[in-house]
C-alpha cells in the first residue's frame, strides 16, 4: 500500500468536498443580492448536482482507457479553478455556471479518485480503504457548511 498517495488522494478529496459545502451558507445571501429569485437559488445549487450525473457516465469508461492520474488532474484542477467564479460572478446566471462547472469536475475526480483507491490497497482490504476515501468525502462535505455557516454569522 503506498500510504502517501492514498494520503494525498484523500485530503485532496476532502479539500475539493470541504469547498463544495463551504458556500453553503453565503451562496443564497450572494444570489439573492444579484437579484436571484427562489427557483434560480434552487437552480444555482442543482447545477452542480447536474452537471454531475451528467459527466460521472462517462468518466469510469475514460479514465480506464486514458488513466486515471489525468482525469484526477482535470477534476482537482478544474475545480479549483472554477471556484474563482465566485468572485467574478456578477449575476445569478454566473453562479448557475460556476456550480455546474464544479459539479462537472467533482464527476471526474470523486469516481476516478475511488477507483484509485482501489488500485493502491491490498488485496481483500478495499472495504476498509474505501471506508476511509469516503470519510474523507463525508467529513469535507459535512465540515464545509459548518465553517462557512460559523463564518458566515461572524
Amino acid at each position: 500500500m503506498n500510504i502517501k498517495a492514498f494520503a494525498v488522494l484523500v485530503l485532496c478529496v476532502f479539500c475539493a468536498f470541504l469547498g463544495v459545502g463551504f458556500v453553503s451558507p453565503f451562496l443564497p445571501l450572494y444570489a439573492e443580492a444579484m437579484g436571484a429569485s427562489g427557483f434560480i437559488l434552487g437552480m444555482i445549487f442543482s447545477s452542480f448536482t447536474i452537471a454531475r450525473a451528467v459527466v460521472v457516465p462517462f468518466i469510469g469508461p475514460l479514465s480506464e482507457r486514458k488513466g486515471r492520474r489525468l482525469f484526477l488532474l482535470i477534476g482537482f484542477g478544474g475545480y479549483t479553478l472554477a471556484t474563482l467564479g465566485y468572485i467574478l460572478a456578477t449575476a445569478p446566471f454566473h453562479l448557475m455556471l460556476t456550480r455546474a462547472i464544479q459539479g462537472a469536475t467533482a464527476g471526474m475526480m470523486l469516481p476516478t479518485a475511488r477507483a484509485f483507491i482501489g488500485d493502491l490497497c491490498p488485496k481483500g482490504e478495499e472495504d476498509k480503504w474505501q471506508g476511509y476515501g469516503n470519510a474523507a468525502f463525508f467529513g469535507g462535505f459535512a465540515s464545509g457548511p459548518l465553517i462557512g455557516g460559523l463564518l458566515a454569522e461572524g
